[in-house]
């Protein structure tokens, strides 16, 4: 089992384009504000609660491994429970390697929100002012798809194209099946769940930015949070600390999925819980960066969800706390037999992170532990999210 967090982190290897900010974010120091919040202590009482909580799936044998990391106002706390990958007795640390899925999304949202602000794109600007010469885009009448539409999945494209014969799926096949693609209704007007969109808000990004998706995501959103492990490809030393992900049957997953380059966008990051903390503290405006007048972007209503009670941010999403009157905002994620889930509330200063390397709910995991933190009675479950499906089975 792993103790209460420290946030304090070392240097490890990093790309060159986010070495410079690194070193400067180390320098000034990542500060944490005060947070306002009732629930500033996590009681030991709580703190078995999560416990019980968090290690059932590795007790029952529903994963090999699992991990939690809470934020309650001012406290942290972290747990690991199992091993990293079957038979090596491995027990998952802070700096574990995890893939997190469809929660690259957020960060994918980051980056349009941060170039928004500095004016290199806009919400309502047509995609069709960022794809490469000769490719149409998809509308519907005179409605165009916006960059907007992409980020709130309300683009009219599908989860998915059709895959049909297809091992990797690269940019050009990407976008002639866009080209392809009849939209059946307006873009703006309802909501579906689009990896295929946040795949093309990513590429848009890439060439309003003029960089590639890794290197903006470390220049631009790990650099000033001082996350030093998240990025696409791994190095020499991050490899050494992955887990394994499994399938459902228990058989190893390699790190691979059949819409990845295309989509590396919309689900291929890989992260440590150390780092993810960071990235929970900055969501719960508890990071004092210049990226924190992004926020209110990111965690804006900007459209109805699949539910009636439902909103959905900048990829994130929302919907209330069954019995309170608070939101919860959250994503979870599923890539190469790796299961993620991060959510919390901004009323009370409380979030969750849950990775585990083999399909378990830990959306309800991390549901369960909110409602602990929250003062809720678990005994009310909260209603089904408009979760993807493992990436990884097809």
């Amino acid at each position: 089992m792993i103790g209460r967090a420290s946030l304090a982190f070392g240097m490890r290897r990093i790309s060159r384009s986010a070495a410079a900010a690194i070193a400067l974010a180390l320098a000034w120091g990542i500060a944490l504000a005060a947070a306002a919040s009732v629930y500033a202590e996590i009681a030991a009482e709580t703190r078995a609660r999560i416990d019980e909580v968090a290690s059932a799936p590795v007790a029952h044998g529903q994963t090999p491994a699992i991990m939690v990391g809470v934020i309650s106002g001012g406290d942290r706390m972290i747990r690991g429970f199992g091993e990293t990958a079957l038979g090596s007795g491995t027990r998952p640390t802070t700096t574990t390697e995890w893939e997190i899925g469809s929660v690259t999304k957020t960060f994918t949202a980051t980056l349009l929100a941060l170039y928004v602000r500095r004016g290199v794109v806009h919400y309502a600007d047509p995609l069709q002012r960022y794809v490469p010469a000769g490719v149409i885009v998809p509308r519907y009448g005179n409605r165009q798809i916006t960059l907007l539409d992409l980020a709130t999945h309300t683009s009219g494209l599908p989860k998915d194209p059709d895959l049909s014969g297809v091992r990797h799926l690269d940019t050009d096949a990407m976008y002639q099946r866009l080209g392809a693609y009849r939209l059946t209704r307006p873009p703006g007007e309802s909501f579906e769940y689009s990896n295929w969109g946040f795949a093309l808000l990513a590429h848009a990004l890439e060439r309003a930015a003029g960089d590639d998706y890794q290197s903006l995501v470390e220049r631009e959103i790990c650099a000033p949070l001082g996350m030093i492990d998240t990025r696409i490809d791994l190095t020499p030393a991050e490899i050494a600390r992955q887990a394994q992900g499994y399938s459902p049957e228990g058989i190893a997953r390699p790190h691979d999925n059949v819409t990845w380059p295309a989509f590396n966008g919309a689900g291929a990051l890989r992260s440590t819980m150390e780092d993810l903390m960071r990235y929970l503290a900055f969501n719960l405006g508890q990071t004092k960066t210049s990226l924190g007048t992004l926020l209110p972007d990111l965690h804006k209503r900007w459209h109805r969800g699949g539910r009636a009670d439902a909103w959905v941010g900048l990829a994130w999403q929302m919907a209330p706390m069954r019995g309170t009157a608070r939101t919860i905002i959250w994503k979870n994620g599923a890539a190469s037999g790796f299961f993620s889930y991060l959510g919390f509330v901004r009323e009370t200063g409380t979030g969750v992170i849950v990775l585990a390397n083999r399909k378990i709910a830990a959306r309800r995991i991390g549901l369960r532990i909110l409602r602990i933190l929250n003062g809720a009675a678990i005994t009310i479950e909260e209603p089904p999210g408009d979760m993807e499906d493992d990436e990884s089975r097809r």
